[in-house]
Formats: C-alpha cells, structure tokens, sequence
C-alpha cells in the first residue's frame, strides 16, 4: 500500500468513535495545520502486552515490508529447531531485552521476556518490527506516549515521554466507554478497572474483544433504531454498532432479519470459523509437521501443561493453549473475630498472599511459571458480613455450611467433644469444600502464608501420566520428606505432616492443615466426611487411641482435620497423596528434633531453622509469628518478663534470627506490592504505612515498634484499584 503516506490498520470487532484523521495529521510534518508530534509508525499497549494489534498506524514502504517479511523468515527457521510451542520466550522475534537490559512497558506491568499475549504471533512481530527493526514508532500505553528513535549505537532510544499528548486534538467521541465521561471516584468499581481507556486515542475507539462481540449478544430489550447513552462498559458502543448495522442492512437490503435477533443470530454467531487468534498448531507446515506431531510434541514439553489426565486429554491441536492452565488457590474464613479478622490479619494478609501467588504464577512472566490462578475464600456463613474484603482482594467468595451436623456423629466421644478442638471444632471441616473447586489442581492455604516460589513440578505430577516426559521430569522434581520414597502410579495430593507435635514412637504425624495441593476429587471430600460421621474415634494419647483407634489423637487440632486428614490418607485411601519436605514446603521455620532425634523417625533430618530463603517454596507464619505481629524479640516461652503469653518468639521452639527472615519475605513482598499500586496510581498516600522505624532491614518501614500495637497497614486511598495490578 505505498501509495499511501500512512494504513491505519482495524481488527474487525473495532469501530471507531472519532474521525481519526488526526492521527495521520500529528505524523505528517506536510500537514501544516498540526505540529508534528508523533511518528510515522504508532502501536497501541494494552493492561499486560506492549502491543495490541487491534489497531496500529505503519508508513508503507517496500523497506518496511521487507523487514517484516525477514523478521518471520527466520522466526520460522529458528522454531524448527525447538521443542513445542516452537518459540524462544527468551530471545523473543530477534531480541533478548533481558541481556540488553531493558523492558517492554504495559499498563500496569513491565518485563523483559517475550512472555505475554500473543507474542509468539501477530503482536510480538509488530511491536519487535516498529520498536527495533524500524525504530522510528510511537507507543501509546493509556495516557502515557512514548517516541522512539534509533540511537547512535543501533539501537533504539526513547526521544521523549509526554502524558495527554492526544488530548487536545481529538473530538468528543460519538459515545462514552466504561463511563469515562463521569469523575473517577463515581463510577462503579468493576469500571475503575478500566480507568486506563479513559484517554486519547484509546476513548476514541470501540475494540469488542472475546465474547463481548455485539452480533455474538442478544439485543434483549436494548433495540437497535436508537443510540443509547447509558456508558457503563461498553453498553452505548454496542447500541452504535447495531444502529450502524441496522442503516446498512436497509440501505443495501441485506435481508438481515433485526426484529428476530435474538431468536436468530447469536446461536449462529457462537462459532468462530476462521479462529479467534493465531495458534501455535498454525505454524505446521512451515515447520513440517502435522497435528499428531502438536499433539505428541505438547505432551512432551515442559512448556505447556494439559489440564486433564492422558487418558481423556483432548488433541491440543484442536485447543486454545494461549490460555495457561488454572489452578485454584483458596482460603477458608471460619468466622469473624478471631486473630484473622482485623486490618492487619485479614486484610494486609490476604492482599500479600494474592499478590505472593501471582508473582509465583503465568501472569509474572519472569517466574517462569506456565499456570494460571484464580482466587477463592470458602467462607462459613456464620463469617459472611465480614468476607467483604476478601471479596475486594480479588477472591471470589463461596459462602457454604459445614458438610455436615454434628448430631450426625455415631461416636459419642467425637459428638460431644469436637467442638472445643482447635481451631474451630467441626466448622474447619469447611475446608473439605476446597476438593470440590472447578478447576483440576486445588492449592489451599491458610491466610497466614505465603508462596515465593512457583510448584509447577506439583502441578505437573498431578496432571501428568507418570510414564509422559513432563510426569516423568515432575517426579524427579520432588523435594519428598523422604528422598527415594516410592511414588502412587496416580498422584492424588501433596501434603505435609506436622512433625513438631510428635515424639518419636509415641504416635503418626498429623496433617498440618495450613497446606493442601491436590487433584480436584469431590469423592474424597464425600468419603472424609463418612469417617467423621461415623465417629470411630477414641479418648486418650498415642496408638490405640483417636481415628480407628490408629493413633490420630491427643494433639493439636487431632479430632479435626489435622487428624483426619493423615488417618484418611494413611489408612482409608493410602498410595494417594505424596508428603513433601516440610524445610522447603509450608516452611514454619521450627526445631523438627526430641531430645536430639529426628521426629520423622530418620537418621538423619534437615533442620527446618537452617533452610536457606532460596530454597523455601512456600512459608506459613504459625510459631514465627505472624509477620503483621511486628515481633522481633525472643524469650523462652514466649512471654516477655513484661509481656503478656505469646508477646515474644518462643525460643524453645524456633530460631530468632531465622524467623526474622522469614518475617523480612514477607514484608518485602508487602513492599512489592504497595510499590506496583504506587506506580500505577500515583498515590502517593501509599508511603505512609511505610514509615516506620523498627528494624527497618526486617519489617520494611511497616512497623513502628514490636508488638502488634505498632503495625503500620497499607496505606493510601487506593486500594479499590488494586485488581488492577492482577487482571488477566
């Protein structure tokens, strides 16, 4: 198209909202009426991606082509010589930004991996061919406009960075989005998400992306003979769109049949026939290869998970795989009042342990991890008025009972006892509802924990054939308790056990409920609350005693699930779930030895309170304290001579020093977090509940003094924002 000065390219489910002439004017220095403010070359970046191609501005010219054309030439040669998906995250189209140490810049977030949207296709050729081929682009991220140049050593430099550079050029829009036209803080929450389309040139078009598309939606009552104003979301764009169709299918007699829409067209425009997006299965023949070569290739690859078992996998071939694996991650919320529910134990807890997972998940490309998550707080209706929060952290919040009555109890013993058991007698047993989440792979946590590292080998294990490359290499993976220990054929769950309660010989491990990854399976759920009901549990301390008089009893938290769930996993369904390195998993960092022997019955045991940071998956803040307690000082027992039980780490069970790097882990993830919100709300509101002073190598500026009394909450007047750090 050089016959043209500038192509303004739009995706089909785009219209635009201005005349968007303007544009080509502020890239023209011909065009005397406008100052020539941008490049000739303009690309767009979305929330995560630096570049979407829904629409995009290119000079034409045989030069340009040809780099484009060059650019997938050798893309295409280098994917013949990798494994599936057949595309270098790191090195990208041509450019490894790791190396040359920079980044790609997005809505909210920054990289410097090729790990995002569409990358391997459309936008990761046009944002690598207009920023380092041409180097002569414009880069519009929400208000912000970037101006690149090619600098004196070939690469490119950024000319200048201007916010609003758009706005007095561009007309009102024929309609309003997300309701842009109202002041901030009076649009709905789920609208403040999208603040960021609120500006120029972004407001000056419509982009229906996945299924908001118009002609797949009904019309219901809307019609389509006049343009609606109401702004919510995109609710007048598609009014404009039907209106425009409407003209044209009387102007051109198209036979559309408007009045009978809904009855019509959205069941025919279910379908996509020509796809959605590009495909890694849509490279086959330029590599030679065929959809069994996708489909033997993407099981065999580190790379990319299937989501269910071999025996009834789906030909990946045929499957949207841009879209990472999910796995669902869950508290559960018992009730209101307790040491959880107040500023610092509910709310700065659950923001800091959504945002330790997404840093550990797909959406954090530099953790290298390939799945997804998605939040859940299973929450016992008696705690419903105060789950509101966990609601706003971004958690979808399922409000259930207890599976059971306790009048329903056969035992006597169990009936009349297990209320009083810790924590919270039969209504822990909510937890169970966690087995019963949507997705394949379950993670539940207690909120007083956090994840530093990803577990895609658990993932894997569970999900992958034993005998496939990707189980294969899970396997091996495995930090076990007891290296060498043989594995089920069928990994059902990943657990581990509460060693610090038991002396050797005297009885079993429990479970330590604060940590389960499992396979989604409601029948266990099913048959562990048989086991409750029928009550075969009895009085009294070590073997012949608790659940099937095995042992499960006397400890902490025994007639609940910490006993349970070691009884049904030993004795009801053994060779199903797998225990895991407890140094390195669900991390407590206390003594795991009685009178200098190993309290899992081996010669030889790491010691927890030694384990490197480095090494440490996951951390629960159970003997160390909670990181929000603000404590830094130890004493046997616990007890400050002035202080009051539990005011002091007890160091008869755990290490100071170690428990305050277990405590500065957490707060430097507090302080990721609170420095993400800051920059991409500029609230600065957010430094004041990181003013403290109190051992500020440790605690981050979050405390003021020790003792709980001198935490310092995350501050700001911006925390309705913070999905927005997390959207996918």
């Amino acid at each position: 198209m050089t016959d043209y000065k500038r192509v303004i390219f739009l995706d089909g489910d785009l219209i635009p909202l201005v005349n968007l002439d303007y544009i080509f004017h502020l890239s023209d220095p011909d065009h005397t009426e406008t100052p020539t403010l941008i490049k000739p070359n303009l690309i767009t970046a979305s929330l995560r991606e630096p570049c979407n191609t829904g629409i995009f501005m290119v000079q034409p010219s045989v030069e340009a082509f040809a780099k484009y054309n060059d650019a997938v030439i050798k893309q295409r040669e280098h994917a013949k010589t990798l494994p599936y998906p057949y595309f270098d995250y790191k090195e990208g189209w041509g450019r490894n930004m790791k190396e040359h140490k920079e980044n790609w810049r997005a809505v909210i977030k920054k990289a410097n991996g090729w790990h995002f949207h569409a990358s391997h296709s459309d936008q990761g050729l046009m944002f690598y061919w207009s920023k380092y081929l041409i180097q002569d682009v414009t880069i519009v991220i929400s208000d912000t406009v970037e101006n690149w140049k090619r600098g004196p050593d070939g690469d490119p430099v950024r000319e200048s960075e201007v916010k609003a550079l758009f706005s007095p050029y561009q007309e009102k829009p024929l309609v309003y989005q997300w309701s842009c036209e109202k002041p901030y803080d009076t649009r709905k929450e789920d609208e403040q998400f999208y603040s960021w389309r609120c500006f120029p040139p972004i407001d000056g078009f419509a982009h229906f992306m996945g299924n908001t598309k118009p002609w797949k939606q009904m019309l219901q009552d809307e019609g389509f003979t006049t343009l609606a104003e109401y702004s919510y979301r995109q609710k007048a764009a598609k009014s404009l769109w039907f209106l425009e169709l409407h003209e044209i299918n009387t102007k051109y007699k198209m036979g559309l049949d408007m009045d009978n829409w809904d009855s019509v067209y959205p069941e025919l425009m279910k379908n996509d026939t020509l796809g959605v997006q590009a495909q890694y299965g849509d490279q086959l023949d330029v590599l030679g290869l065929v959809k069994s070569d996708l489909q033997k290739d993407s099981r065999e690859s580190h790379e990319v998970a299937d989501t269910r078992d071999q025996s009834d996998m789906k030909s990946l071939a045929e499957s949207d795989k841009s879209s990472p694996p999910v796995v669902a991650y869950a508290v559960s919320f018992i009730k209101c009042g307790d040491h959880q529910n107040n500023a610092a134990g509910l709310i700065d807890a659950s923001l800091v342990l959504r945002h330790s997972i997404h840093k550990i998940s797909s959406r954090n490309p530099e953790s290298g991890s390939k799945y997804d998550y998605k939040m859940y707080a299973i929450v016992h209706r008696q705690a419903q008025a105060c789950s509101q929060v966990l609601e706003k952290s971004g958690f979808e919040v399922i409000v259930v009972d207890p599976p059971f009555d306790k009048s329903e109890i056969k035992g006597d013993f169990l009936r009349s006892h297990i209320h009083k058991e810790r924590c919270c007698g039969h209504d822990e047993f909510i937890k169970l509802h966690a087995y019963k989440l949507p997705e394949d792979v379950i993670v539940h946590v207690d909120i007083d924990f956090a994840l530093y590292k990803p577990m895609d080998s658990l993932f894997d294990a569970i999900l992958h054939d034993k005998d496939s490359f990707t189980g294969q290499a899970a396997r091996k993976a495995l930090q076990l308790e007891r290296p060498g220990e043989a594995l089920p054929d069928k990994i059902g769950a990943f657990i581990t056990r509460d060693w610090p309660q038991v002396i050797p010989g005297k009885w079993p491990a429990g479970y330590q409920a604060g940590f389960l990854v499992a396979r989604r399976d409601p029948s266990i759920a099913e048959e562990m609350v048989a086991v409750i009901k029928e009550g075969n549990y009895t009085e009294g301390w070590g073997y012949g005693h608790g659940w099937g008089n095995k042992g499960y009893a006397g400890w902490v938290g025994a007639m609940a699930m910490q006993g349970l769930v070691a009884y049904y996993y030993d004795h009801i369904r053994p060779g199903n779930a797998v225990e895991l390195n407890h140094c390195m998993y669900n991390h407590m960092g206390m003594d795991v030895r009685h009178k200098g022997k190993c309290r899992n019955g081996s010669d030889k045991c790491e010691d927890c309170m030694q384990t490197k940071m480095k090494d440490i998956y996951s951390m629960h803040y159970t003997m160390c304290r909670k990181p929000w307690l603000c404590q830094a000082i130890g004493a046997p027992g616990g007890k400050k001579p002035d202080g009051g039980r539990g005011s002091a780490l007890n160091t008869n069970s755990v290490n100071v020093e170690h428990c305050l790097e277990m405590a500065q882990q957490w707060h430097s993830l507090r302080s990721d977090l609170e420095a993400s919100l800051l920059e991409l709300t500029n609230d600065e509101f957010i430094k004041e509940g990181a003013s403290g002073t109190y051992k500020p190598d440790v605690f981050h500026g979050h405390c003021d003094g020790d003792g709980d009394a001198h935490y310092l909450k995350i501050a700001g007047n911006s925390l309705g924002r913070i999905q927005e750090l997390y959207l996918d």
